[in-house]
């Protein structure tokens, strides 16, 4: 069984989409994409999940500044260096299922990451988040890697981020209608 990974998912998923800044989110997606193809080198990545980091992070540039790649520099390709392994796609590969993968990959995290275990462990989820087909793939017992681009009409993203503007919204009409109410007395 395949597995696919969607970086942008992952990426968007613990903090609201509009907690995490630039950089921040082309550090954390480029490092799902590193652990995966397992290697440091940005450019020799898999093509397809880079794409998605760099689509994603030209949506939040517009999202954010209102301008694209043209009006703004695009943030450079992040330095991949880990304190710690991120063990979780290597489990995958040796055949576990996602779930026995994580829990393994925190055990290995407590072992050959002491000091930075905290931060190894949120890796491991991070990680794990990325799989797309994740329920189906629970039963499974050999994956092979497959990216599927990442999705930028994620619903983790899209829906924060209408909630968000929907509260401030509402919170400036409340603010509005009070200020008239109190101005007609």
């Amino acid at each position: 069984m395949n597995y696919k990974i969607n970086p942008v998912k992952a990426t968007c998923k613990g903090k609201t989409y509009d907690e995490q800044g630039i950089q921040e989110l082309n550090d954390t997606c480029f490092g799902i994409c590193a652990s995966y193809s397992d290697t440091v080198d940005t450019y020799g990545m898999d093509p397809n999940c880079t794409k998605a980091c760099v689509d994603l992070i030209e949506q939040r540039k517009l999202k954010q500044f209102g301008v694209g790649s043209c009006d703004h520099q695009v943030p450079y390709r992040p330095v991949i260096w880990e304190q710690f392994g991120r063990y979780f796609p290597k489990l995958l590969k040796q055949g576990l299922n996602p779930k026995d993968a994580l829990f393994s990959c925190k055990r290995l995290c407590k072992e050959k990451s002491p000091l930075v275990a905290e931060e190894c462990q949120e890796a491991c989820m991070l990680d794990y988040n990325a799989l797309d087909n994740i329920d189906e793939l629970n039963g499974s017992n050999r994956m092979q890697e497959r990216y599927s681009g990442g999705n930028l009409s994620n619903e983790d993203c899209n829906n924060l981020s209408l909630c968000s503007a929907l509260v401030f919204l509402l919170s400036i009409i409340c603010v509005i209608s009070f200020m008239y109410f109190l101005k007609k007395k």
